[in-house]
């Protein structure tokens, strides 16, 4: 790549040379033609001085010449001259480690300041030594195969092995080209060192394997654990068989309970139903979970003057009918209720219109953790209240 790159501008710069030399030619030859055409024209009188013009051109013409052809070698010699300053200074100032051997002796014959930084030799070490020296014993082969391919013309391109002064091995990336350097068939190589990315590469790769050997004990362990799991998996499947069977023998089980629990929670119902509604006194009972059924009299809808629809939801369907100055005496009174039971007596107005006097039992049925679940009353029709008792409270308790 190099070579081809100085011959490139050799070829440029010597075409320049020629066509300076031949403009050069050319306006000589025309200012000699035409200027003593001019003269003789219009100062020489007659022809007789016509064969003496014709020497005169030529004569001129041949000076001319001469003239342009020291004026092509001058240059040439210039060009030259500032193609090898170029050439050193290309070669001097590449930050690439450089060197020129002898494709014979294999010897240094120049190295650039690059190699001498990088490679630890001083030049004049460099140039008392071989190529071979800076190549470790397994590149030899290599490089004798590598140098007879330059001596034949060839260009190498590849990866190669170098040996510092140190004595640790480098890995360079070489381009050489074969070329004549003072008259001597050399071979030029450019050598860039590629160690730490060779070493990243070496590392990497090092680190690929350990993985690979880490996911090959691992998924070693998965197929024995697989294995295992497959046999624990066989025997939860039969386990799974024998909890289905008893499930099916559980679930036919509980079919035929909840069938006997339903009829017999249908009779108690209905038992209850007809309890209620055969008592004389007023009776009501209210869940307050919304779990199970409310319960309310024949005679407490009497007593009360309403249709059953108008209280079966309602467990505090009785306050509404306490007459407004009662109303706060019993609430206070229903919030200490416990799990004992209450009695008072107080009046109402019912859906009749009609005023009454109550006498009322309540009671709270409480769960295992202290919720109240149902709520009873039992209520009768009391004697009127006396004129002095409705002249104090309206609400006795016992």
């Amino acid at each position: 790549m190099t070579r081809l790159l100085f011959n490139e501008l050799h070829r440029q710069q010597f075409a320049k040379t020629l066509n300076i030399t031949l403009k050069f030619i050319g306006g000589g030859i025309l200012w000699i033609v035409l200027s003593d055409l001019v003269l003789f024209i219009f100062h020489l009188p007659g022809g007789d001085h016509f064969p003496l013009f014709h020497i005169e051109i030529v004569k001129g013409i041949f000076f001319v010449i001469v003239m342009g052809v020291i004026f092509f070698l001058v240059l040439q010699r210039h060009r030259l001259t500032a193609n090898a300053f170029d050439q050193q200074e290309f070669f001097k100032e590449n930050s690439q480690p450089m060197w020129v051997y002898n494709l014979e002796t294999l010897r240094f014959l120049e190295v650039n300041e690059a190699a001498v930084k990088i490679y630890g030799y001083s030049r004049k070490e460099f140039l008392s030594m071989t190529i071979s020296e800076i190549r470790p014993a397994e590149e030899i082969p290599r490089l004798k195969e590598a140098n007879g391919q330059l001596q034949n013309g060839h260009r190498i391109f590849g990866r190669r092995k170098h040996l510092r002064k140190d004595g640790v091995l480098i890995h360079a990336e070489v381009s050489a080209y074969s070329i004549i350097y003072h008259n001597q068939h050399a071979g030029l190589i450019l050598s860039n060192d590629i160690t730490e990315q060779i070493n990243a590469q070496e590392a990497l790769r090092k680190a690929n394997l350990a993985l690979e050997r880490k996911i090959h004990d691992k998924t070693s362990g998965l197929k024995l654990t697989n294995k295992e799991l497959e046999v624990r998996n066989r025997e939860i499947n039969a386990t799974n068989d024998d909890l289905i069977d008893l499930n099916n023998l559980l679930l036919e089980t509980n079919k035929k309970f909840y069938a006997e629990s339903t009829t017999a929670l249908l009779r108690k119902t209905d038992l209850l139903r007809r309890v209620f509604d055969q008592m004389s006194d007023s009776a009501w009972s209210f869940d307050l979970t919304g779990m199970e059924e409310n319960y309310v009299s024949k005679s407490t809808l009497k007593l009360f003057g309403l249709s059953e629809s108008e209280i079966i939801d309602c467990p505090n369907f009785w306050m509404k009918f306490i007459r407004p100055h009662d109303k706060p005496a019993i609430r206070e009174r229903l919030k200490d209720l416990e799990h004992q039971e209450t009695e008072f007596i107080y009046q109402i107005i019912d859906g009749q219109n009609q005023l009454k006097t109550i006498h009322q039992r309540v009671w709270v049925i409480y769960d295992n953790d202290g919720s109240a679940i149902r709520i009873g009353c039992l209520a009768s029709e009391a004697a009127p209240l006396s004129k002095n008792e409705l002249m104090g409270s309206n609400v006795y308790y016992s």
